[in-house]
């Protein structure tokens, strides 16, 4: 048998086609209703299956209980269209090895019939079973979809807390919503753990009161006033209890009516404040189990800043809870805490509260994965210890505030049933693209096929429209004629006259080199000069010709150098060659370095006419020519453009930002002097025009003819 398995994620996101909101309000009223009257677990299950095929039907259900060695039990059959077919008629219409024997016997040849095409009770309760197991490992619903035969099982686990889950699943139809069921089993489970949670507070409550009278003998030296704190005691502890289970109520059904996870979010920190009468309620939410919590919710709070130093605040303490993995109370109870407990004592500090509770709301389960966060702070005289209602108290002035432990007793039951109902409210809402995807459905109902064919016929058309094809590229400004100032010679940098950003005119000084080595080199060589000029003499006196030309040419190589001085002199001040802008040389904080000859200082420009370089991508480049016309937007100015025809390409490709490109120039006046060299910008080249289908997909078919080529 080949089965696709979906799991539950892909569920979340296939919400859109659950039932419409008043509907889906009106199941779950009708599943509270059930929870709050059911009396066994039977009649719980029974009646959630009843109320579940009011929408989608289930062939089979079926639930799985954990015995005491920690396995799940045998499936057991709890409701379906199957349970009132008896095990004759299964058998006779191919049933092969029934495993729960049914009452209410009808004709089996119109039973033979009817369920002939039906699998056998025996395959269903297997395939639930797997679903279930896989469920339970994953602490999350199952979806699977059977192709042989067709159907569909969901299986999610039975949250108990502190212990490992049961589970219970069912077998739909193939036409059903894969999404539709997950939402309808989500809301099955929450009503479990609810009706749990009220049994077990009436149930210790209903303890308490019955072991008042076997207590009552073996305290008959107690004085009678006590006997009476004693009673009233326990008919507090009853109070506690009813008035717990009320809550839980009433805080489920006000998370499972809001349409949105914001909306249930913030709708339970409401509640919660009023009903415990603290100063502020938060809720966090995770959006997976590796995820840090994130606020969700503020009590009178509409909406927040995230990058605020308190909302840091009360996140860290969210997540220190989590850490824990269970309730976190400050001041702890115990001093060892205290150093386990920072982020509660920085948040308490940060709200000016006496107490801080965060209970993190997971299923309930041994492995059940934290979803969120609820936290609460208070003020006053708080007694983490007391069990009283303040209410109830005779003076508030003499007795400790019990608010504290009348929230911890009261969200340590009520948390998973909370976690689960907000859990369904984000499957039932789903992500922005599936309420989109639901609010065109609904416009669209009577008329999806019309316009489904009328925007195919729209398509079509509007890919056949010639459009100018633009080439997106990235340009860059520069200078159209520069100028370099160099060090016309080995020397010493003593003052600079310019920076960069200035504007100067043709001939104004720049900088100047120091002459001091000119000045002193020049009385050596003139002496040296001299001295050959007097040996020239000697030899003529003596006629010696050789002696002579040699006192020549020193003469000569002196005076060279004579002049060589006298040049470097009149070349000591670096002027502009022409009118423009210093674009480059910052050498304020090099004067007095030695300079080497050619190095440059200055690179003066002409901002009278720029040009624009366009890098075209290698694999653009067949498209562009010269003449086409060319659209620039440059970073420094988004709301200027400027347009201009193409210039020239230049021959050879470079590498740009690790791109192979090809230059294009544009040459652009620069009257006003806005551009600057060095802008960078975005530059569209508009060519040929070319249908809107391969505009839009003519990239993809390169690629592809590409690949399958080579």
């Amino acid at each position: 048998m080949s089965a696709s398995e979906l799991d539950f994620a892909s569920a979340k996101t296939a919400i859109d086609s659950a039932s419409d909101t008043k509907s889906t309000l009106r199941l779950q009223r009708d599943m509270t209703r059930v929870a709050a009257t059911a009396t066994s677990r039977t009649e719980l299950l029974a009646g959630l299956i009843d109320v579940i095929s009011r929408q989608s039907a289930p062939l089979a259900a079926f639930f799985l209980e954990r015995g005491a060695d920690g396995k799940l039990g045998d499936p057991q059959l709890i409701g379906g269209s199957l349970r009132g077919t008896p095990l004759g008629e299964l058998v006779a219409a191919g049933a092969e090895n029934a495993a729960t024997p049914l009452a209410n016997a009808t004709d089996s040849a119109e039973a033979g019939s009817r369920f002939a095409s039906l699998p056998s009770l025996d395959r269903l309760a297997r395939q639930v079973s797997s679903a279930a197991r896989n469920a339970c490992r994953a602490g999350e619903i199952e979806l699977r979809r059977h192709a042989l035969p067709a159907l569909i099982a969901v299986a999610a686990p039975v949250p108990r807390r502190g212990l490992e889950p049961h589970a219970c699943g069912a077998v739909f139809a193939p036409a059903e919503s894969p999404s539709q069921l997950a939402l309808l089993w989500q809301l099955l489970v929450a009503h479990f753990v609810l009706w749990e949670t009220l049994q077990s507070t009436a149930c210790r409550a209903s303890i308490e009161s019955e072991s008042l009278p076997a207590i009552s003998p073996t305290v008959s030296s107690v004085s009678g006033e006590q006997n009476g704190t004693q009673s009233a005691s326990h008919v507090l502890a009853v109070d506690a209890a009813a008035r717990d289970s009320d809550a839980t109520i009433e805080l489920m059904e006000r998370v499972l009516a809001a349409a949105t996870t914001r909306e249930a979010s913030q709708s339970l920190c409401e509640a919660l404040r009023e009903h415990f009468g603290c100063d502020r309620v938060l809720i966090g939410t995770r959006a997976n189990d590796q995820s840090s919590c994130r606020l969700a919710a503020i009590s009178q709070v509409a909406r927040f800043d995230r990058r605020g130093e308190s909302i840091r605040l009360m996140e860290a303490a969210m997540n220190e809870a989590l850490l824990r993995g269970g309730m976190a109370v400050w001041p702890p109870r115990d001093e060892s805490d205290r150093h386990a407990l920072l982020a509660h004592k920085s948040l308490a500090n940060s709200e000016h509260a006496t107490a801080v509770l965060s209970v993190p709301l997971q299923s309930g389960s041994a492995s059940g994965k934290a979803r969120g966060v609820v936290t609460l702070t208070f003020s006053g005289r708080i007694d983490s210890q007391s069990e009283t209602p303040k209410s109830l108290t005779s003076s508030n002035l003499e007795q400790p505030d019990s608010r504290l432990s009348d929230a911890a007793r009261m969200l340590a039951v009520a948390a998973p049933s909370l976690a689960i109902a907000l859990e369904s409210v984000r499957h039932r809402e789903g992500g922005v693209v599936s309420q989109t995807w639901r609010t065109v459905q609904r416009s669209l109902a009577g008329w999806r096929n019309v316009a489904l064919a009328g925007a195919a016929l729209i398509g079509v058309g509007a890919m056949s429209i010639p459009w100018p094809y633009r080439v997106p590229c990235e340009c860059r400004v520069e200078p159209a004629v520069r100028r370099f100032v160099v060090a016309p010679y080995d020397g010493v940098l003593e003052r600079v006259f310019a920076k960069p950003g200035d504007i100067v005119g043709e001939g104004q000084l720049l900088a100047r080199l120091e002459d001091r080595a000119l000045r002193l080199e020049r009385p050596t060589i003139e002496a040296e000069l001299h001295q050959a000029a007097k040996k020239r003499d000697v030899a003529l006196a003596k006629n010696d010709s050789s002696a002579r030309q040699i006192a020549e040419l020193e003469i000569r190589q002196f005076a060279s150098k004579l002049r060589l001085l006298d040049d470097r002199a009149e070349h000591l001040e670096l002027l502009s060659p022409v009118k423009g802008v210093i674009a480059s040389g910052d050498l304020e904080r090099a004067e007095g370095a030695t300079l080497e000859e050619g190095q440059s200082l200055f690179e003066v420009v002409l901002l009278d006419r720029m040009i624009v370089e366009i890098a075209v991508p290698d694999h653009e480049v067949s498209h562009i020519r010269p003449g086409q016309a060319v659209d620039i937007r440059l970073d420094a100015y988004p709301g200027r453009a400027w347009a201009a025809p193409l210039e020239r390409i230049q021959p050879r490709a470079e590498i740009r930002d690790e791109e192979n490109v090809f230059v294009a120039e544009i040459e652009l006046e620069n009257v006003d002097e806005r551009l600057r060299p060095g802008m960078k910008g975005r530059a569209k080249v508009v060519t040929d025009r070319r249908p809107l289908g391969w505009i839009l997909f003519h990239k993809p078919w390169e690629y592809v003819v590409k690949r399958l080529a080579w």
